[in-house]
């Protein structure tokens, strides 16, 4: 990632997999905008619930941000004067959400997005493959595989519960590496 990137108007990615702190790094970026004067916006999915209008790290970091119940509703809510869109959970969003970076993008809008790239069962996940694809920087983060002390670097989310649901918000999940992902 380029921190000092001029370009006005691109796309972000982070991306990874439950624990591998997607959510702090997009908080990291956010408050260094913020350091800076930028005008930034932060969104999430009303799906995503748990923590109300907040956007919180698992290391305690939290800021504010709107939460919208689709990409239609996210865009109306973008203010003239906005210079940085972050999007929290981005699996969450519609499939619109893709034409809408990239209108932000084009309108000169910095967004940074956040999300899994890969679902419960290791399969790409809604509209993130879309959203790299699109990404001029994309960072892709690893977690710690936790089964029985691997230790290894984890990739996947194993879901823990019988769940078979495939938008599923909570903390039913640990962070697996390729080969432990679906070891029970």
């Amino acid at each position: 990632m380029h921190e000092t990137v001029p370009i006005r108007g691109h796309i972000e990615g982070i991306c990874g997999c439950m624990f591998c702190g997607k959510t702090t790094e997009l908080l990291r970026r956010i408050e260094r905008a913020r350091i800076a004067g930028l005008k930034v916006q932060l969104f999430k999915p009303l799906l995503d619930d748990r923590d109300g209008n907040e956007i919180v790290a698992r290391n305690g970091g939290c800021l504010p941000c709107s939460l919208v119940k689709n990409t239609a509703e996210l865009f109306n809510r973008i203010e003239n004067d906005t210079d940085i869109v972050g999007l929290d959970e981005v699996q969450f969003f519609d499939p619109a959400i893709v034409a809408a970076c990239n209108e932000m993008a084009n309108g000169g809008i910095r967004v940074i997005w956040s999300g899994l790239d890969l679902d419960f069962r290791g399969m790409p996940f809604a509209s993130v493959p879309a959203l790299l694809a699109i990404s001029e920087y994309v960072t892709k983060l690893s977690a710690i595989c936790t089964y029985e002390g691997c230790g290894g670097s984890a990739s996947r989310s194993q879901r823990l519960d019988s769940s078979k649901e495939l938008l599923s918000v909570g903390h039913h999940y640990a962070a697996r590496c390729r080969h432990h992902h679906n070891i029970k």
